[in-house]
Order: C-alpha cells, then sequence, then structure tokens
C-alpha cells in the first residue's frame, strides 16, 4: 500500500485470472523461501517489492517485482529464535517499515534497511485493558499517514487507536474511533480490521464482524456506514466479513469481502458495489478464486495484489488497458463459438451457474446487446440453450438475458422460450437421500464418515490454555474453513456450539446457525482441564431437543492435567445419543509433540475411538 492515493479511472478493469507471486499456486503451506503460512496483511513499496505478513512463520517476506521466492526476510531475532508471534500486517513508507505483532500486543518499526527494529505501540507480551492506550489488545491491521502518524485496529478492544510519529513503548495512544466495548451503533465496532485514512484525514474501518465499512471524518464522534449493512449477504449490496479497505483519489473503495470470497469496487454516495475480481461466487485455489482473502494492494502501475490466506499465497490481476467498456458479461470466445458463464448467489448458501451456449459468426467481444442482436437476426438460425440447475438462484441472470431478448423479438418475430433440462421437484426428491448422506462428508473434509440426518448440531470443543497460543491462529482457520464449507454446501439448518476451555470452560456460542456464529475466537491461557470442556459442551449438548445429528470436535495439543477422566465422558456421550442423535466425536491435535505412540496421541486417539470418530492432526483439518 503507497501512501499517496490510487488515482484509478473509475472503468479501470484487471484480468479475471491471476498470476501467483508469493506461496503457491495449489495453495500448499510452507517455510522456505518461495512458501508461505497463513499470510495476513501485505504493502507494495515504492519501488515494487511486496512485503508480506508471514503469519504463522512468524516473519515478514520481501519479494521483487520480478520474483516469487524471497529476496529478504525479516525476523525480530535470529531463523532459530524469532520473536515476532503472529505478525498480522506489515506497511512500507519511504523511510520505515511497520509490523504488526499481534501475540506480543505491539507494533514494531525499523528502518527500510531492515535495521533498528523498535516498538512503537503497546508493550510488548502485556495485552493491557480498554482503558489504557499504552497497551492494545490484539493489533490487527494497521496505517501510517503522510506524517508518520500510526494507526491500529485494537481488535480486541473495538476501537482503533493513532500513535504519533515519536511514539515509543508503553506511550498512550489516542482512542479516534470506537468506544472499546464491541457493539453495532455508530460509534462502536465488533472485532475491527483493515483502516484506511486519506489525504484530509477521514478514517475508513472495515467492521469485521458488523460486515461494513464505516467512515468517520476527522474529530467525529460517531462513524456513518458507507458500504454494506448489519445483514449479511452475498449481494452486490451486502458484505460478509469485511478484512480490508483501500479508498482511491476519487473516493472509490476497494473492499476485501472475505466471507465472499471476492474483491469489491464501490462507488462513493452508493448503495451497492461492484465485484472486480474473484467473481465465481465460490471459494477454491483456481486461478479465478481466493479462500479467505485478507488484504489488497495495488503496484506503482494498478495492478492489484490480494493476500489469498487460507490458500497460502499472493496473488497479482494484472491491470488491463484497451478494455471494452461496453463489455458486461466476460465471454470467450473461440473461431465460431461463444461461451458466457455468470455466476450468480441468491444468498449466503445458494450459488450456481447458468451456461449458455451460442453459435455465432466472427470474432471480437461480445456484450449482452450483442448477442441478442444476433440471435435475433432473421438470416441466422442460431440455437439457444439456458442449462438452469437452480431456477431461483439465477432467475436474475436468466431476467436480464430474457428482457433484452423480447425488447427487440418483435422486429424479427421470434418469441423467448425457455427450456428445463430437469423435472426440479422430481430431482429434489430423488436427491434428497443422497444429499443428506453427503453432508458431513462434503463439508468437514478430515472426516470420511457418513450420515443419513438432514441437520446438524456441530459442537467444537477447543483447548484455550497458554499451551495452545503458537497453534490459536491454525485452530482458527480450521474452524473458519469448516464454516465456510458447511455455508456454501447450504446448511442452513446446522446450527454450532463452540465451547473454549483451560482449567475451567466457558461457552462462546450456543446453538447458532452456521452463519451466525462467531468468527473470531479469542485464546484466555491458563492450564488444562479436557473434563472441564467437555462437561460443558455436554449441558449444551442437553439442550439440544431436535433431532438433529452431533457432531463434536475436539481440538488440543494432547496435554491434559485435569483430573477428570475425558474417555469416559465421551463415551457417556456416544451411549446416551448415539441412537436419536447419532452422536460421534472426532479429535484434532494441533502440536507438533503429537508424535505417533506419545500419550498425547493415544489419548486423543482413544477419545475419537470412544466417539465414533477419528483422530486428525491439523495438517489434515486446514484443507
Amino acid at each position: 500500500m503507497c501512501l499517496a492515493q490510487q488515482n484509478l479511472s473509475p472503468s479501470t478493469r484487471w484480468a479475471q485470472n491471476a498470476t501467483t507471486v508469493a506461496g503457491l499456486t495449489n495453495g500448499t503451506a510452507g517455510s522456505s523461501l518461495s512458501t508461505l503460512s497463513s499470510n495476513g496483511g501485505i504493502s507494495i513499496a515504492d519501488d515494487n517489492n511486496l512485503y508480506i505478513a508471514d503469519t504463522l512463520n512468524n516473519r515478514v517476506v520481501v519479494i521483487g517485482p520480478n520474483s516469487t521466492s524471497a529476496i529478504a526476510i525479516i525476523r525480530d531475532g535470529s531463523d532459530s529464535n524469532p520473536r515476532f508471534n503472529v505478525p498480522t500486517d506489515v506497511f512500507v513508507t519511504q523511510k520505515y517499515i511497520y509490523i504488526s505483532d499481534q501475540y506480543n500486543f505491539r507494533v514494531v518499526k525499523l528502518f527500510k534497511n531492515r535495521t533498528n527494529p523498535v516498538t512503537i505501540a503497546g508493550i510488548t507480551g502485556v495485552s493491557g485493558s480498554i482503558l489504557n492506550t499504552s497497551t492494545l489488545g490484539g493489533s490487527y491491521n494497521i496505517f501510517v499517514d503522510s506524517n508518520e502518524n500510526l494507526y491500529v485496529s485494537d481488535t480486541g478492544y473495538h476501537r482503533v487507536v493513532r500513535y504519533p510519529s515519536n511514539s515509543s513503548s508503553g506511550v498512550p495512544g489516542v482512542v479516534i474511533a470506537g468506544n472499546g466495548i464491541s457493539g453495532a451503533s455508530a460509534s462502536q465496532f465488533n472485532s475491527p480490521r483493515g483502516v484506511f485514512v486519506n489525504e484530509a484525514g477521514t478514517l475508513y474501518v472495515a467492521d469485521w464482524l458488523n460486515h461494513r465499512i464505516q467512515r468517520w471524518n476527522n474529530g467525529a464522534s460517531s462513524g456513518v456506514t458507507v458500504a454494506g449493512s448489519r445483514d449479511i449477504g452475498s449481494s452486490l449490496s451486502r458484505l460478509f466479513m469485511p478484512s480490508a479497505i483501500v479508498v482511491d483519489s476519487n473516493g472509490y473503495m476497494y473492499i476485501v469481502d472475505t466471507g465472499n470470497e471476492r474483491i469489491l469496487r464501490w462507488p462513493p454516495n452508493s448503495n451497492s458495489g461492484e465485484c472486480i475480481v474473484a467473481c465465481t461466487g465460490t471459494s477454491g485455489n483456481g486461478i479465478d478464486m481466493l479462500h479467505g482473502p485478507t488484504a489488497l494492494a495495488f503496484d506503482s502501475y494498478g495492478s492489484l495484489f490480494i493476500s489469498d490466506e487460507y490458500n497460502n499465497r499472493v496473488q497479482k490481476f494484472q491491470i488491463l488497458s484497451g478494455f471494452d467498456e461496453t463489455s458486461t458479461t466476460a465471454i470467450t470466445t473461440t473461431d465460431h463459438t461463444t461461451s458466457l458463464q455468470a455466476s450468480s448467489k441468491s444468498n449466503g448458501a445458494y450459488s450456481s451457474t447458468i451456461a449458455i451456449s451460442i453459435t455465432i459468426l466472427g470474432n471480437g467481444k461480445h456484450t449482452l446487446t450483442g448477442i441478442c442482436d444476433r440471435l435475433l437476426k432473421k438470416n441466422e438460425e442460431i440455437d439457444l440453450m439456458f442449462c438452469v440447475i437452480k431456477p431461483n438462484a439465477t432467475a436474475k441472470v436468466r431476467d436480464a438475458f430474457k428482457a433484452q431478448y423480447k425488447s427487440k423479438a418483435s422486429d424479427a418475430e421470434r418469441a423467448f422460450k425457455e427450456i428445463l433440462l430437469f423435472d426440479t421437484k422430481q430431482q429434489k426428491v430423488q436427491n434428497k437421500e443422497s444429499d443428506a448422506k453427503r453432508a458431513f462428508k462434503e463439508t468437514v473434509s478430515f472426516d470420511t464418515e457418513q450420515h443419513e440426518a438432514q441437520s446438524y448440531h456441530f459442537v467444537f470443543v477447543l483447548d484455550e490454555s497458554g499451551s495452545m497460543s503458537p497453534h490459536w491462529n491454525k485452530l482458527q482457520q480450521a474452524y473458519n474453513n469448516f464454516l465456510t464449507r458447511r455455508n456454501d454446501d447450504q446448511g442452513g439448518d446446522d446450527v454450532i456450539t463452540v465451547v473454549q476451555f483451560d482449567s475451567s470452560a466457558r461457552t462462546i456460542c450456543s446453538r447458532q446457525k452456521v452463519i451466525d456464529a462467531p468468527r473470531t475466537l479469542y485464546i484466555h491461557g491458563g492450564g488444562t482441564d479436557y473434563a472441564q470442556g467437555l462437561k460443558e459442551a455436554t449441558k449444551e449438548i442437553e439442550k439440544d431437543k431436535t433431532g438433529a445429528s452431533i457432531v463434536m470436535t475436539f481440538m488440543s495439543d494432547g496435554a491434559d492435567c485435569g483430573n477428570g477422566n475425558p474417555k469416559n465422558i465421551i463415551s457417556q456421550l456416544k451411549s446416551k445419543y448415539k441412537t436419536d442423535h447419532n452422536f460421534i466425536c472426532h479429535t484434532i491435535g494441533f502440536s507438533e509433540g503429537i508424535q505417533k505412540g506419545s500419550k498425547e496421541e493415544k489419548r486423543l486417539d482413544q477419545m475419537a475411538s470412544n466417539g465414533g470418530g477419528k483422530k486428525y492432526m491439523e495438517e489434515q483439518a486446514m484443507h
């Protein structure tokens, strides 16, 4: 991200197929010079060097403009003893590099030549409180203005804090947005992420769990919603967990719409945006897809770079020149055939595609209007076929084509006709049983079991003891991957319960719908007592009076310091809820210390066995 605002034309377009400029194209994580692991924020310097917060490798990686492997690695310490602890963002100015060191509760500044690192916000290792701006509660994203003032989205305390250019460790900052209490009023945030400050001092904040972008004028005591709303959705007027925001010199906002796996451009004073890249409506590691995008930046040419966190890579979408501004749909043309594909989402759970095959003469770019003109020529016999899988989900695209066709049909004495290839009602009956059997297998990739139930109660029991701190981001990634897949797989009737435990236990959410389940989980720290977590989960299960299948997932590093018997608790749950709820329990180990045959490995394995499930390691749970 450059200090000067980008000067982009509102009609600028980018290639829809990206190239991978950091990490591996297939999304595999790693720690070599050419791989990344859950990368977070990115920044592009004036020399077009790309800086990446390589979060789970506890480093910042520098990629040259003509390279795909690191030309430099930044660690606050040696390679064998790095002192960054989950760096989540990086910002580069002409002179300095700033790094958000989340789990050390600080922001570090060093010279552009990567020397003299100093803490300029927060106190190393001290999480502080909402009443104290000399400490941070978990900084996530940062921004630096032209005067080297630092802006920190203090996610843990739901506020944005500004620190002066001469700040140092322990120096209080000034809260410029948010009141420190999670909420959805105009003066509050719910886990704010990306921040951007324009040349007039106006602050823009990606209000992550309120699914909106808030604008705070300089000196204001409250913000104004300028994109999205509290209502989650996948339409172009809605956002789903936006995580980053950049504003160009024309006031257009570029938004990383993380939950919808896409990038939007939102005009000023508008009620909706437009998708500019990753517009397939699905997540994946294809060249036109993203999975968990978290940050964006532009290089000096205007090409768009996206930090694709769950794919462990950074994607570059090349800026295009000479783009046909009348083209409204991506259409590829061969010698005599044009294939058009348009994806549509009717809500957060359903997606589908219309495929249209049209025989035409000649080459070139084709718009919806142009295609209709060719279809309606009297001297040409052209067949049009709509392959509609879910008519309701694709109605908008179909109706747009139909309206354009009918507006000129009278001239050609031709009528619009629709052909349904399937009897959708009959197909729904036939597929009902197979869909139910596939539900769990398709949404939890680390499971091979199949279940008959049509709805599920997924119970997550998560170890938040101190020893889990190095693994917490991966645990959250596995949990969020599951929620995203379940939501995409139309699990609208499913509910989520999350229980976290250390030496005691607490319920984070109880039987919430998938779309409403919390995405950010905060670690508490402390001792470890498996039985406490399982007893708390048992209380929540006992409240379930539905016939839903209960699937428990227990995540830990294998260390249990409690006096209870977790294996027996799971056996009792299996016995009690096997018939009515088809109870099953899986375990996931999050530690390099869980070796084959170790007591930790045996404990998790036996717990899963008693629950009729399987034990997995973190690598299996991440995909």
